[in-house]
C-alpha cells in the first residue's frame, strides 16, 4: 500500500515526466517522509511492475540473443535466473506475510 502511494502520487505530481515537475526531494517533503523512504518504496513499487512485465517485454523484444540467456560478471548467473530468484522471494515473502 505505501508503495502504491509513492508511486501514484510520484506520477500524479510529475516525478516521471521529463524534464520532472518535482524532485524527489520536494515529493518526499510533500508526504511528510524523508527522500530515502520515499525513493525505497518507488524503487520497490517499480521492481513489481518491471517483474511482473518481463516475460511479456521478453516475448515481444526483438533481439539477437536470448536476454535471458546473458551474463554479467558482477552477478554471475543469467538474467532470467536472477529474475526468477527474485519473483520467488516476493512469492515467499507475501505467502510468509499472508
Amino acid at each position: 500500500e505505501k508503495q502504491m502511494k509513492a508511486l501514484v502520487t510520484a506520477v500524479e505530481n510529475g516525478y516521471y515526466e521529463i524534464p520532472k515537475r518535482i524532485t524527489a526531494d520536494d515529493l518526499a517533503r510533500k508526504q511528510g517522509q524523508p527522500r530515502s523512504t520515499l525513493e525505497e518504496h518507488i524503487r520497490k513499487a517499480e521492481s513489481k511492475i518491471v517483474l511482473a512485465m518481463a516475460p511479456y517485454m521478453m516475448m515481444y523484444a526483438r533481439v539477437p540473443e536470448n536476454p535471458l540467456m546473458n551474463k554479467t560478471k558482477a552477478a554471475g548467473a543469467t538474467v532470467g535466473g536472477r529474475m526468477l530468484k527474485q519473483v520467488a522471494m516476493q512469492m515467499a515473502s507475501k505467502n510468509k506475510n499472508a
